[in-house]
């Protein structure tokens, strides 16, 4: 198949405005040659506004860029419709409330050109200067191995299994179009009925393919978190319940539960018998050491106080989310069947 292109950068709108455009403004300081690449910003049919500023953009810019309408207003059904127009030989993705790093497609090419059989490529977020105590607090988590099993990255301790995610990602797009042949459809790339973790079924499915994920840390992009304590909540309880459906992530959850589970159990027979008394004091010990260490951790990161509060109260949050996310989810019966 020939291609025109060397990269399609992807984006899906979700934060819009002031944002979007300076996404676009750090695509236009890559040191990436331009007639190599095009940006296709997909979004709703009727968002006007966003229509306009990537017009704007667009006059300007040194490479294509194109505003794609879909009529569907979830996201996966938004970055199909740019899957489907896209010209570039490598699919690129980014949000819209990331920046790239002037050399970001040059790293990316080194990585395609060096990892042999490529799926997904992965690279990594670091948060923006001049956040909020709370993003700091949610990055904190985040980058935490105790908090998250170590699944936002390819390298070090972990007991989660690492996924490329939708904002620093890559994948040759001979390998997209062989995902959506095997559903049945080559304009269904991302599962359309998914609300989250699309980028994490679609890397699973390039793993079905034999194919690599390649975590690489040289390519990277600033990231405002742009959320809520109350979305973070949402999101996560989301995540999980997505998580049992696609059946990834089985064994954090499955010991967020465990732990869940006889934390309960041990809390309804305290009154009878004593010994469980102890074994809860003991395992609830066991556990605020964990979210003293991490937040621990974050102070030193930040030096802001309120970390110290902030960090296990999002903690146990998302621990509290996962859990009952992934009780409450449910088994998707045929994994293979698209």
């Amino acid at each position: 198949m020939a291609y025109t292109l060397t990269f399609s950068i992807i984006i899906p709108l979700c934060h819009r405005g002031q944002l979007l455009r300076k996404a676009l403004a750090s695509l236009g300081r890559l040191d990436f040659p331009p007639e190599e690449m095009e940006v296709l910003i997909s979004g709703p049919v009727d968002d006007d506004d966003s229509r306009r500023t990537v017009e704007t953009e667009a006059a300007s810019a040194r490479f294509p860029i194109r505003y794609v309408s879909s009529y569907s207003p979830s996201r996966p059904a938004a970055l199909n419709a740019a899957c489907t127009v896209a010209r570039g030989k490598y699919l690129v993705f980014l949000d819209d409330d990331c920046f790239a790093a002037q050399d970001w497609l040059t790293r990316l090419m080194e990585t395609l050109e060096n990892e042999p059989n490529v799926g997904v490529v992965g690279g990594v977020d670091e948060l923006i200067g001049g956040s909020s105590s709370f993003d700091l607090a949610l990055d904190s988590i985040l980058g935490s191995s105790l908090a998250t099993g170590g699944c936002r990255r390819g390298t070090g301790t972990r007991v989660a299994k690492y996924y490329p995610k939708l904002w620093n990602m890559a994948m040759p797009r001979q390998v997209a179009l062989e995902i959506a042949t095997k559903r049945g459809s080559r304009t269904q790339v991302f599962d359309e009925t998914l609300t989250v973790y699309e980028d994490v079924d679609l890397a699973d499915r390039a793993e079905c393919l034999d194919k690599r994920l390649v975590f690489a840390p040289r390519v990277r992009v600033s990231h405002r978190r742009e959320t809520t304590f109350l979305e973070t909540l949402r999101r996560d309880f989301d995540m999980a319940r997505t998580c049992r459906v696609l059946r990834v992530h089985r064994l954090p959850h499955s010991m967020l539960v465990a732990a869940v589970l006889t934390a309960l159990v041990l809390l309804v027979l305290t009154p009878l018998f004593s010994a469980c008394g102890v074994a809860l004091l003991v395992g609830l010990g066991i556990y605020s050491l964990l979210l003293a260490t991490v937040a621990a951790q974050g102070f030193l990161r930040t030096r802001q106080p309120v970390i110290l509060l902030l960090i296990p109260a999002l903690m146990v949050s998302l621990h509290a989310a996962r859990a009952f996310g992934y009780i409450l989810g449910r088994w998707r019966p045929d994994r293979t069947a698209g």
